[in-house]
């Protein structure tokens, strides 16, 4: 082993990258390790293991997964034989999105590589992904859903025939049981918008929540309120939503008259273009 590697008497350190030489002798010594990697030589390699303490250094814990994943079916696919059904459970839960989505490509090549290819696969692969789903046609793929009835809990199936290459908000929406695209509390929150754009003029707002009131509001809640209201409906990044709630809180503005006197509509309207121009520049300044 080249000194290079050494960083003590105990210690070597390899870097393995695109743009790094690897020198002979520490090919040489991968493949003495992988030399040992199978079941004849299981307590050889037991012994190896305990001398040597084999690492990845400076990964994180999902790119140690995905080393981890593709090291083990890789192992698998050295010691198949001619015809193999290889189970997958859930193999990219800890990977990045785009990981996911670049996972069945990457099966794919290895599978197809030269020492596999006069070789047959099966894989069975659990996932929650639908990036993973938009690379398998509708055919190969089996959505199970857990559902109640008279005897307790049943799973039902059902396949799907257009899968492959499906955009994957589709996808979430129709075949991975989500009841919407976006997450419950924002759902929830814009669901309080409506209420509260339904009922302004009628509604005051409490600590916890808004509450009917005997009374109607006064002019000064009422546009107090809407510009609460549109501070808070412009943090929602769907474009379309934010700008349907705002069409609809001006037009329930614009019927309820608010202000008796022009001093009023001018200070509301000049908080308003306040507003509207912090907006315009938060927007600029992501551009």
């Amino acid at each position: 082993m080249d000194a290079e590697y050494f960083i003590n008497c105990t210690v070597i350190s390899i870097i393995i990258n695109p743009d790094n030489d690897i020198s002979d002798n520490v090919i040489s010594l991968i493949k003495c390790f992988e030399s040992f990697d199978n079941d004849q030589n299981i307590a050889v390699l037991n012994e190896i293991n305990r001398i040597y303490d084999i690492y990845f250094k400076n990964l994180s814990s999902g790119e140690q997964e995905f080393v981890e994943v593709f090291s083990n079916i890789y192992n698998a696919l050295s010691r198949s034989k001619k015809s193999n059904l290889i189970v997958l459970d859930e193999p990219d839960k800890m990977f990045h999105p785009e990981w996911s989505r670049k996972f069945i490509n990457a099966l794919v090549k290895l599978v197809n590589s030269d020492a596999q290819r006069n070789k047959k696969f099966q894989f069975i692969i659990s996932t929650h992904s639908p990036f993973m789903m938009s690379d398998v046609p509708g055919l190969f793929v089996t959505c199970l859903d857990k559902q109640s009835g008279d005897n307790g809990y049943f799973v039902s199936q059902r396949h799907l025939n257009n899968f492959f290459a499906c955009n994957i908000y589709e996808t979430l929406k129709n075949d991975f049981f989500v009841d919407s695209p976006i997450g419950e509390f924002a759902t929830n929150k814009i669901n309080e918008y409506m209420r509260r754009i339904n009922n302004l003029g009628e509604m005051k707002r409490g600590s916890q929540s808004i509450e009917r009131c005997d009374s109607t509001m006064s002019d000064r809640d009422i546009s107090n309120e809407y510009l609460i209201l549109f501070d808070e409906i412009n943090l929602i990044g769907d474009k379309f939503i934010r700008s349907t709630l705002i069409k609809l809180l001006d037009e329930k503005s614009s019927k309820l008259s608010v202000h008796t006197n022009v001093d009023d509509e001018i200070e509301f309207l000049e908080k308003r273009l306040g507003r509207l121009k912090e907006m315009r520049d938060s927007i600029d300044t992501v551009k």
